[in-house]
């Protein structure tokens, strides 16, 4: 069933998930491949003009180098590169699907049917479709760990089970040290995690002791196994807030201390109080060593996007925005998700709790995840992958209960649970007005990447230091990084090239002099395309000018200038207006 949902996206021959995270791990892993070192992360064909170095893990990098190397002798480098990225995602899909239905039937207490099965699959498909082939951003990874963590609290659980709480334990903790690896984002399912475990811990449960200590001995080995491996020994002395480093490291590590108190016969022997202000004032006093060491992560992961790449990029950003852009973009696929999410969600309250007082905590910890997740997405859409994701694995809990003893009391609950969701869709369909677009030249600066242009000329300008706008700087960048830094792009349309945005945004679009002389003062060639438009671009004087097929003083042109295509000019810096 999975598998042909992958289908169903593969039919069109666009990845219904796909965006440009895909083309810049596709560029790391090349520079990777070619001249590129295991713990140098700095990508020599961005220069904003400072060097840009990527927070992308290796973890991700290892498959696709590794199948790629594995081929190469018998396909050669490019075309083993393209099977690694379209054998890989699916190949992760299987360990994915395995978790998932693991952890479902352990939820649920039965051997499940197809037709769960096939109702667990429906509710996954945004999940799903980041296995898509092809579909080589970090989200595949994250989801598989997120489903192992999961998988290492769930399974074997139960007293008479306990034997096996100790591998559950060590598969939880490597999962959410690997994770945090890879990135951030699954940070609050993580905290949700052990944070729910934690009680019933503190209150006696041989299990969940069993279950944290390990994973917390785990989460200290695997943090120090993850920095020497994947960033080397020198970057896990320095500080990063958005990726695995030294804050990270201290954190995992840390925490690991923390839960691994449980293994200690002197804990087991306190009463819940004395246990629970161990606990916290550990914890306490982690975030405070925390603050001391690393000041500048109290300003958040995106401390170096400042206002001028913020506007026009940053809040332009469609995963920013809360899950009332679907709402008001009227994407009914998106609201249909989120209304089974929260279907199954309110249909399993009571639920939960009852087995929870049973001293069974799997299914509670499920359903919080789940929650974790849905109202994380109606924050913020770029969870809308995870939220259906971890929902789903409640559905065969809820139709097993359909079926039992109970399933008479169930159906008021499935009714009143489908007429809040669908209700609520309803609502905030009827309340929310549709969105009318405006487009300004800000927008087609960011879409336009000129398609069907002919891009031949980029390589006969080495030397070249080149500012473009964002759409057109992909094309660029990925012909840059085969020049071995003869060629430099201004940024990317990624947080850390916050500084190289900040300068396309005031190169194209200031009307003040100096302050576009300036943007401009690093670069030697400037790039545009010269597209027809209807779009208002008096916002944007210098890409208003270029784009329309007009010259500017001090751009001097570069070979032939295409009434719509590209268009390369050599920057004359003291005759620049």
């Amino acid at each position: 069933m999975a598998l042909a949902i992958l289908a169903v996206d593969l039919a069109d021959g666009v990845l219904f998930l796909g965006d440009v995270d895909d083309r810049m791990r596709a560029l790391q892993i090349r520079h990777l491949l070619g001249s590129g070192t295991w713990f140098d992360p700095t990508f020599p064909f961005i220069a904003m003009p400072e060097p840009y170095l990527s927070p992308w893990s290796r973890l991700v990098d290892l498959p696709y180098l590794s199948i790629t190397w594995l081929l190469a002798p018998f396909a050669g480098i490019d075309t083993a590169f393209k099977i690694a990225t379209l054998a890989w995602p699916p190949i992760l899909l299987f360990g994915f699907c395995a978790a998932a239905v693991g952890v479902a039937r352990a939820v649920a207490a039965a051997r499940l049917s197809l037709m769960e099965l096939a109702g667990m699959a429906i509710v996954m498909t945004y999940a799903l479709w980041e296995f898509t082939p092809g579909r080589i951003d970090h989200h595949n990874v994250q989801l598989v760990l997120m489903m192992a963590m999961l998988a290492g609290f769930c399974l074997g659980g139960g007293e008479a089970e306990a034997r096996r709480a100790g591998a559950g334990g060590v598969l939880a903790g490597c999962s959410a040290v690997l994770s945090v690896t890879v990135g951030l984002e699954c940070l609050p399912f993580i905290l949700s995690a052990f944070g729910l475990v934690v009680p019933f811990a503190v209150l006696g449960d041989r299990n969940a002791r069993q279950r944290l200590a390990c994973a917390g001995i785990a989460m200290v080995v695997s943090s120090v196994l993850s920095g020497l491996i994947f960033i080397g020994p020198s970057a896990m002395l320095t500080t990063a807030c958005d990726a695995w480093s030294a804050p990270w490291i201290v954190v995992m590590i840390g925490g690991g201390l923390i839960l691994s108190a449980f293994a200690l016969p002197q804990m087991a022997r306190l009463r819940a109080i004395p246990q629970l202000l161990f606990l916290g004032v550990a914890a306490v006093a982690l975030l405070a060593v925390l603050a001391i060491l690393f000041p500048a992560c109290l300003n958040g992961p995106y401390a170096m996007v400042d206002g001028i790449s913020r506007s026009f990029w940053l809040d332009r950003v469609a995963q920013e925005e809360s899950a009332l852009a679907f709402v008001a973009d009227r994407q009914y696929g998106a609201l249909a998700i989120l209304g089974l999410c929260a279907f199954i969600l309110i249909a399993t309250v009571p639920c939960a709790g009852e087995v929870a007082r049973k001293g069974d905590w799997r299914m509670l910890l499920v359903w919080l995840i789940a929650l974790t997740a849905f109202a994380l997405t109606l924050w913020q859409i770029r969870f809308v992958r995870f939220a259906p994701a971890f929902a789903a694995l409640l559905l065969p809990w809820l139709l097993v209960a359909m079926r039992g003893k109970k399933g008479f009391m169930a159906v008021p609950l499935v009714m009143a649970a489908i007429f809040l969701s669908v209700g609520g869709v309803v609502l905030a369909l009827v309340l929310t007005p549709e969105r009318i677009r405006q487009y300004d030249a800000v927008d087609l600066m960011t879409w336009d990447q000129c398609e069907g242009a002919d891009f031949s000329g980029i390589e006969d300008l080495a030397p070249a230091h080149i500012i473009a706008p964002p759409g057109l700087s992909f094309p660029i960048a990925e012909i840059a990084a085969r020049s071995d830094g003869a060629i430099t792009i201004s940024s990317l349309s990624f947080h850390r090239a916050a500084p190289g945005i900040s300068r396309v945004a005031t190169a194209f679009s200031s009307k003040d002099s100096d302050a576009r002389a300036k943007a401009l003062a690093p670069f030697s060639v400037v790039a545009v395309c010269a597209r027809e438009t209807s779009i208002d671009l008096s916002d944007a004087p210098l890409y208003a000018a270029l784009a329309s097929g007009k010259g500017w003083p001090g751009l001097l042109p570069i070979g032939a200038q295409p009434e719509n295509g590209l268009r390369l000019f050599r920057l004359d810096h003291p005759n620049l207006r």
